[in-house]
């Protein structure tokens, strides 16, 4: 593969494609919203994507997680997500956190320091 990846953003004025390279995203939910949001980041160019989800991808979830397959079906949705995308945005580092993270002590667990 030649060229640059990301040479037509480029072409959008005032784009800063380093600020994007650089950029942490904590994404809560990698069911159908979260599977969108993290392939467009990712293949925006992201540098860090932050993925928490405690649940595991079901059959029902197939018709609306483009980045999820049948195979994937009882696995947790955090890790199939972050697998399905180091193989499509291999410049975004995917961290993928299978804790609660809406309410209670879940929050904690997700965001912590450690990798600000």
């Amino acid at each position: 593969m030649t060229g640059d990846r990301f040479a037509r953003h480029a072409l959008i004025p005032g784009w800063d494609q380093k600020r994007l390279a650089y950029a942490t995203v904590v994404l809560a939910g990698a069911g159908a919203l979260g599977n969108t949001v993290a392939q467009t980041l990712a293949l925006a160019g992201l540098g860090r994507l932050v993925v928490c989800d405690p649940d595991t991808v079901a059959v029902s979830n197939l018709s609306r997680c483009p980045l999820f397959r049948a195979a994937d079906v009882g696995r947790p949705k955090a890790r199939v997500l972050a697998e399905a995308l180091a193989d499509l945005a291999p410049g975004t580092d995917v961290d993928a956190r299978e804790a609660p993270h809406v309410s209670g002590s879940g929050w904690p667990n997700c965001a912590t320091p450690t990798w600000w």
